[in-house]
């Protein structure tokens, strides 16, 4: 064999070679190891749809066909892609299968229908016969109660539904004659939804010395847990603030929130993780004052909000003539890993306007006035002067005024050194 043949030999095998490698890894299978979704269990308002979406394991799987079916079509639908449909009320499961039958991802789907019933109130034994209807008819329901009267409630007397979900009611009352109720304590739990317009309540405080949130005269407590506080509405005479947030969301639209008291925000009250957002309303004489029954932590701190663990959202609406009588936080007292977000709204003439207690909380002011606070001769036995901002308690407090740390000139009475503002600075 002449050399000429033997390179050509050569050069055939080599493609050949070549061919085969690429055929062999074009044609190289991915095995698939497990499917899951997005979703393992759905609630859902007939009407509504979602997408579920399929995650393979490993991602570059060869197959990643899947075919979906429903249980029971009637309840829900699921298209080719994923996509469910409440049809009605019940509940179906969705499946995901590969097309091969191997692997298999599964989601439970409850479709509930919202009924809506409306109310008209004008005294105690009405009251009490809507919240028992409210109990019977269960989960996932929307109420309007339209009190018309003034009234009183048995002191043993609670708006409170521990096993009910998806509930949303609205209470409204007569905007021309704002009602007066005087009630023991409304619970907002769970997925819960209240909303209170144009009433006066005022609380019978059945239990001044009871420390159980259930027993307050509002408590949003849990995930989900809603309440809309609007119009001419009043919250007053508590003596475990006028409303605790825990875990829940507490939205002051507008309303008054005046002469309340507790030894921890005698106003608003809010911790584990809640979250109050302020758009409007009043704040005003509430007080935080001290308990020398208890030793192991501290009493008496913001008298109009105290935050604790949570988030404080003001864009609108006044806190003032507030009072701690401990000295901390006579407008707001920020406490335990919190954030003060403020980008309008004013903060003025509390014994002291802010305060930080305990390390790590954070306030940013993009908007708003803070106003130095007034003399306080007759108030508790307050120091002669106080401050705006009050940062002794947790020097490693972050103040901003939006992206700058230069806050001091945005606070009222800084250029003219009038009052002490911001005392404990780094």
């Amino acid at each position: 064999m002449n050399k000429s043949i033997k390179i050509l030999y050569f050069f055939q095998l080599l493609t050949c070679f070549l061919l085969l490698s690429t055929c062999t890894n074009s044609t190289k299978i991915i095995p698939l190891k497990e499917i899951t979704l997005n979703y393992s269990s759905l609630t859902i308002e007939k009407g509504e749809n979602i997408q579920l979406i399929v995650t393979f394991s490993p991602e570059n799987a060869t197959n990643k066909d899947v075919i979906w079916t429903s249980s029971d079509e009637n309840v829900a639908t699921v298209s080719d892609d994923g996509l469910v449909i409440a049809i009605s009320e019940g509940t179906a499961i969705i499946t995901a299968t590969t097309d091969d039958g191997l692997f298999e991802a599964i989601c439970d789907v409850f479709v509930y229908v919202m009924n809506t019933y409306t109310f008209t109130v004008n005294n105690a034994e009405q009251w009490i016969d809507v919240v028992v209807f409210i109990r019977e008819k269960g989960n996932y329901n929307t109420y309007t109660i339209y009190i018309e009267d003034d009234f009183e409630m048995p002191d043993d007397f609670s708006f409170h539904f521990p096993d009910l979900i998806g509930l949303i009611v609205e209470i409204i009352g007569n905007n021309e004659k704002i009602p007066k109720i005087k009630q023991g304590k409304m619970n907002i739990l769970s997925h819960q939804v209240v909303t209170i317009q144009d009433i006066f309540f005022i609380h019978s405080n059945k239990y001044p010395n009871d420390y159980d949130p259930f027993n307050n005269h509002f408590s949003v407590v849990g995930d989900g847990a809603v309440l809309n506080m609007k119009g001419n509405t009043t919250i007053t005479k508590s003596s475990r603030s006028g409303v605790i947030v825990l875990g829940g969301t507490f939205n002051l639209y507008d309303g008054t929130i005046i002469d309340n008291t507790n030894t921890l925000g005698g106003g608003v009250l809010v911790a584990a993780r809640g979250t109050f957002v302020m758009s409007g309303g009043l704040i005003t004489k509430n007080m935080s004052f001290i308990d020398y029954n208890i030793f192991d932590v501290l009493t008496g701190a913001g008298g109009g909000v105290y935050v604790s663990f949570s988030t404080f959202i003001m864009s609108g609406g006044i806190i003032s003539n507030n009072v701690s009588e401990i000295g901390v936080g006579g407008g707001v007292c920020l406490s335990h890993e919190s954030t003060f977000l403020m980008s309008a709204g004013t903060i003025s003439n509390n014994s002291e306007g802010l305060s930080a207690h305990e390390e790590n909380n954070t306030f940013v002011m993009s908007g708003g006035v803070i106003h130095g606070t007034h003399e306080s001769s007759a108030t508790v036995g307050l120091a002669n002067f106080n401050y705006a901002i009050d940062r002794r308690w947790a020097p490693s407090c972050v103040l901003k005024y939006g992206d700058s740390t230069d806050i001091l000139p945005h606070i009222d009475g800084y250029e003219n050194r009038t009052i002490h503002t911001v005392i404990g600075r780094e």
